[in-house]
């Protein structure tokens, strides 16, 4: 398939109509709730009374979960992640009481904006990630829709920034 871009889809789908519909996942549908159920930045859980790191793109869960999330039978779950662990999609590690998924591609995927803790830096590295990534996936031009995004970014960094007249702080 040729590499066409990609979308931002907000993990705020999961509570529209279409996919709260009491419908069976198909495997397109269950990939899709993959990518959504991943971390998208690094956390800390305590499981069995031990601190467990979750990576960007991994997902700690159990097969039993899955199973009931997509309403699968359990059989068809073990199927389905080894199906996608053998196409290179994901990695999974069977662990005595959870599951870790790691989506292997995982910046393929998303959009990953490094933040850093100032402002005047802040522009300037979600324009150069945003660029380095458009550019994986395209054919290095922007769309419109890209440089909106770049725009609106800025013009809130501009909103946000103090307004200085004469040495005073002007609010």
């Amino acid at each position: 398939m040729k590499d066409n871009g990609y979308i931002l889809l907000h993990r705020k789908i999961t509570e529209s109509a279409v996919w709260t519909m009491d419908d069976a996942f198909d495997p397109r549908s269950a990939w899709i709730d993959i990518l959504l159920m991943v971390n998208h930045a690094e956390n800390d859980v305590i499981i069995n009374n031990r601190p467990v790191t979750v990576k960007e793109g991994e997902r700690i869960t159990s097969l039993r979960k899955l199973a009931t999330r997509w309403k699968w039978s359990l059989n068809k779950v073990r199927r389905y992640l080894r199906t996608l662990e053998q196409l290179g999609n994901v990695h999974i590690d069977g662990y005595n009481r959870y599951t870790k998924i790691t989506v292997i591609k995982w910046g393929q995927y998303q959009h990953l904006v490094k933040q850093s803790g100032t402002k005047s830096n802040t522009k300037t590295n979600t324009q150069t990630e945003h660029r380095k990534n458009s550019d994986e996936y395209t054919d290095g031009t922007q769309t419109n829709n890209e440089q909106r995004m770049i725009n609106n970014e800025q013009k809130k960094e501009e909103a946000a920034a103090p307004l200085i007249l004469h040495g005073r702080v002007i609010e």
